[in-house]
């Protein structure tokens, strides 16, 4: 549910959703509700949502932004949205096949592929892997949104050196390469962490837990840059929405990210590196604000719904 919960896939379906009831369409979500911790209580969790037979011929349209049994759904037309995971995860890591969840996710992902009216990738990258599953007439490539009028520019001058990081806390995320890279930058530099699990915070390093959506632009807009050398990654909404408040970007060249970030905007690193990621922190912080707000301005909500309600 994105309105219980949080994480980028919450947000997307959040925006959207709200996209959709601003051009003038009815919007009805339907949810497993609250996330439930454990990888096998997940995995459960999400086989019994995606195959519970469900009437929804009263909709014009059905947005799935997990997964749906579409044989088993009375319904005019389904369009899945693909953020990719348990088939990537496979071909990049054969033994993950052997992880419940993933092996379970990669089949539902199949179900996506050969059952589903249309497909929508929300990079480029995505939508070349999932050319090899799917007919290349189902797919289509529609990047995610932000709120231009939520992450906006604060106008106050940062006198202070913070680097901003949000997301899950852990290795997928990259880190624990951050943590380190701290050692590389100038004392004067704090990391503020935005995401679960939170750690004991110190004087360079300061953890916030979760935040409700409403209040992130205050932290992109005090964080002299905003930073995410992830391992794995699809297209991230925190880019966006560093990016709409003219926060330069720092973050690994995988997934989607080299297709929205460019050089006006931000610093990609090859290199899992925190004298390499040090140096590309100090490099972006002279990177002039206003074009990178500008470039964001490219990526709507309003833009993708009605992009996604046009679908034939």
């Amino acid at each position: 549910d994105p309105f219980k919960n949080t994480g980028g896939v919450e947000n997307y379906l959040k925006n959207l959703g709200s996209a959709f009831e601003e051009i003038g369409h009815e919007v009805e979500y339907i949810s497993t509700g609250k996330k439930l911790s454990g990888h096998l209580k997940s995995t459960l969790n999400m086989i019994l949502f995606s195959i519970t037979p469900r009437d929804l011929s009263g909709f014009d349209l059905v947005i799935s932004n997990s997964h749906s049994f579409r044989p088993i759904l009375r319904t005019k037309k389904v369009v899945s949205i693909f953020h990719g995971s348990g088939l990537q995860r496979i071909f990049k890591h054969p033994s993950t096949m052997f992880f419940p969840f993933t092996f379970f996710d990669s089949i539902l992902e199949l179900f996506d592929f050969i059952f589903a009216d249309k497909i929508v990738c929300i990079n480029h990258g995505l939508l070349k892997f999932a050319s090899r599953f799917s007919k290349k007439e189902k797919l289509v490539l529609a990047y995610p949104g932000v709120d231009t009028g939520l992450f906006k520019p604060s106008g106050s001058k940062k006198s202070s050196k913070r680097v901003l990081f949000v997301g899950r806390v852990g290795k997928a995320k990259g880190f624990d390469i951050l943590l380190k890279t701290m050692d590389y930058l100038p004392e004067e530099y704090v990391l503020d962490v935005v995401g679960e699990p939170a750690g004991v915070s110190t004087d360079r390093v300061k953890y916030h837990g979760n935040i409700e959506h409403e209040k992130m632009p205050g932290f992109y807009n005090q964080a002299s840059v905003f930073c995410l050398p992830s391992r794995q990654e699809g297209t991230p909404l925190s880019i966006l929405e560093s990016m709409a408040c003219g926060t330069p970007v720092v973050a690994s060249n995988t997934g989607g990210i080299p297709e929205i970030l460019t050089e006006e905007c931000g610093v990609l690193i090859k290199e899992s590196r925190p004298d390499k990621l040090a140096q590309a922190i100090l490099q972006a912080e002279k990177l002039e604000r206003k074009k990178i707000r500008g470039h964001s301005l490219d990526y709507g909500w309003i833009k993708l719904a009605s992009q996604l309600g046009g679908l034939e």
